[in-house]
């Protein structure tokens, strides 16, 4: 004989026998099903007997802790506190969490306080420098209005100008039709000038031809007349070197052929040189040129080109004395000087019977610096130049 193989499970329901079922037996046999739920319910329940027995002791609570029950014990789901409910919290010292079940450490709150105070500090930084931009901000706002003004006054100008210069357009366009008309008039004398200026244009190169021609010839006339009216002349200039076309007036010999015009103008006036291929230049240095008198008789009996010497005007003076004196009185003098004559005067004196006598001496002399200035020369005021003759 054998058992029923029981299952540890919970059979819902328990098969009735009916009346028509028929005796059948074994591990499957309709007569044995009845039997077989009932032993695995009973198997289930000695199970869950055993297993409840150990569940019975509570487990740690934490706040994952859900309500459940295993061979180790059981559990109970905790209530977590929200704004709407009451239940356990959460310690957090984060200070930038969004939770709403969770409550804040000091920690945390420390951290929020120092966050606050340096954000208001910073607060009213920014406050004050909102205060001054808004100083600013209304200062800009009254520049601002009065430009507003200036503007309008502006728009009310430039309006008026635009009716104005709608009112020229008008004439203008009228102008432009009559100038169009006018041009097509011209655009045809324009025709006939082209061809006139181009015949004027030949006639103008030919005439401009010949006046270049024509201004070469006088110019180079010009040229030989004045070379030819100069040659000979004495100038005066403010540098070391002469010119071209001058030379030094320092009497030196220079060839009567190099330079002819010269030598035909001046000859021999100031020296013969060689007396046959050369010729001597006016010698003007360090000397005042004096315009020949001919016949003027202030520089009588001058001839041109000749030298003279130094002169001054004559210095005159004079020179008065007296004296006077008798007996056993003093004797007594004096001398009077005046001009370019100067005098030393020295007496000498006794008194007594009628043999008494004095003695007495004067000393003359002549300076001419004491009326006029002097120096080792006779001249004016001057300036030096260097003097050159042209060839």
């Amino acid at each position: 004989m054998a058992n029923l193989k029981e299952q540890e499970k919970w059979e819902d329901g328990v098969y009735q026998i009916e009346e028509n079922d028929p005796v059948l037996g074994g591990e499957n046999g309709i007569t044995n099903k009845p039997a077989k739920q009932l032993a695995n319910r009973t198997l289930w329940l000695k199970k869950a007997l055993e297993l409840f027995g150990k569940k019975s002791a509570p487990k740690d609570l934490t706040a994952e802790s859900i309500s459940t029950a295993d061979e180790t014990g059981h559990t109970h789901k905790l209530p977590l506190a929200s704004v709407t409910a009451k239940g356990v919290v959460k310690l957090n010292s984060q200070t930038a969490s969004d939770s709403e079940q969770d409550a804040a450490t000091p920690k945390a709150v420390k951290i929020a306080y120092n966050a606050a105070v340096e954000a208001k500090t910073a607060a009213d930084t920014a406050q004050r420098t909102a205060n001054d931009g808004v100083s600013k901000a209304d200062a800009a706002q009254r520049t601002a209005n009065d430009g507003v003004s200036k503007a309008n006054a502006a728009q009310t100008s430039a309006n008026q100008a635009k009716t104005a210069a709608d009112t020229a357009q008008r004439t203008a366009n009228d102008g432009v039709s009559k100038a169009d008309a006018a041009q097509r008039t011209a655009n045809d004398g324009v025709s006939k000038a082209n061809a006139a200026q181009t015949s004027a244009n030949q006639a103008k190169t030919a005439a401009d031809t010949a006046q270049r021609t024509a201004s070469d010839a006088n110019n180079n006339a010009n040229t030989r007349q004045l070379k030819s009216e100069l040659v000979g002349e004495i100038a005066f200039f403010a540098s070391s070197t002469p010119p071209s076309g001058w030379l030094k007036a320092n009497g030196a010999a220079v060839s009567r052929t190099t330079y002819a015009a010269l030598f035909a103008a001046i000859g021999t006036t100031f020296g013969a040189g060689d007396g046959r291929t050369t010729f001597n230049l006016p010698d003007l240095r360090g000397e005042f040129l004096r315009g020949l008198d001919e016949g003027r008789n202030i520089d009588r009996g001058r001839r041109l080109g000749t030298a003279q010497g130094d002169a001054i005007r004559n210095i005159t003076g004079k020179l008065d004395g007296s004296a006077m004196g008798s007996g056993n009185q003093v004797l007594e003098g004096k001398m009077i000087a005046s001009g370019a004559i100067g005098t030393t005067y020295q007496q000498r004196q006794w008194s007594g019977d009628q043999g008494g006598w004095g003695e007495q001496s004067v000393s003359f002399d002549f300076d001419a610096s004491r009326v006029v200035p002097t120096a080792s020369e006779n001249r004016p005021r001057n300036v030096a130049l260097l003097a050159c003759i042209k060839y």
